[in-house]
C-alpha cells in the first residue's frame, strides 16, 4: 500500500542577525535530519537512518533504499516527508505582503484568483508553496516554468494535475503554509507537527 508521512515543526532562528544566515541553514538542515529520523523510528520502525544524498539537480534521495525524501524550511519551519513514491512538499511562512516575484510564480488566472480572496496573502503564499512542491516532486526545483501553470483552489482540497495529487494545508496560528505533491492520494498521508 502506498503511504506518505510528512512531519513539520516550527524552529525558531536561534541565529538572530542576517549574518548568521549560513548557521542558521545548518542548523535547519540539522532539524530536517531530526524529523526524518523520527519518522524513520516512529513510523517504519527503522534505524539507523540510510544515508541522505542529492542528484545533480539537488534532489535528495536515501541511498540504498527505495523510499523517496522530500525536505522543505522557510523562515520558521522546517519540514520532511518520506514515501513509497515520488513526492515534493514545501512549506513557507505566510508572506507579509505582496511579493515582487508575482509575476514569475503565477500565471494570470491565478493572480485574478488570488487577489479575488480577502485577505489576499496567504492565497498567494499556498500558490507559491503549490508550486514549489511541485518542482520538487518532478525533481526540477525552482526550474519548473510556474507561470505556466494553473493551480487554483482552495485550503484543504483535494488537487489532482498530470497524474499527481496535492494537498495544500494553511495553519493560521503557525502562520504557515504546508504542500505536497505524490502520486498518492491524500487520504494515505499522515501529517505530525511537533
Amino acid at each position: 500500500m502506498d503511504f506518505a508521512y510528512v512531519y513539520f515543526m516550527k524552529c525558531q532562528n536561534p541565529f538572530a542577525k542576517k549574518e548568521n544566515r549560513h548557521t542558521f541553514a545548518l542548523y535547519q538542515r540539522e532539524m530536517s535530519r531530526e524529523l526524518l529520523s523520527k519518522c524513520f523510528i516512529e513510523k517504519l520502525g527503522e534505524y539507523p537512518l540510510p544515508q541522505v544524498e542529492y542528484d545533480k539537480a539537488g534532489k535528495p534521495f536515501l541511498k540504498h533504499s527505495d523510499l523517496c525524501v522530500s525536505f522543505s524550511h522557510c523562515s520558521d519551519a522546517v519540514a520532511c516527508a518520506v514515501s513509497n513514491c515520488e513526492i515534493g512538499i514545501d512549506i513557507e511562512t505566510v508572506f507579509s505582503s505582496v511579493p515582487h516575484s508575482c509575476d514569475y510564480f503565477l500565471s494570470q488566472n491565478e493572480k485574478q484568483w488570488a487577489f479575488q480572496h480577502t485577505p489576499s496573502i496567504p492565497y498567494l503564499t499556498m500558490l507559491w508553496s503549490m508550486k514549489e512542491a511541485y518542482g520538487k516532486h518532478l525533481g526540477i526545483g525552482l526550474r519548473y516554468p510556474f507561470s505556466k501553470t494553473n493551480f487554483c483552489f482552495e485550503f484543504d482540497t483535494l488537487y489532482h494535475f498530470d497524474g499527481n495529487y496535492a494537498i495544500c494545508k494553511y495553519n493560521p496560528m503557525e502562520g504557515v503554509v504546508l504542500s505536497s505533491w505524490s502520486k498518492i492520494l491524500p487520504q494515505f498521508f499522515q501529517v505530525s507537527h511537533f
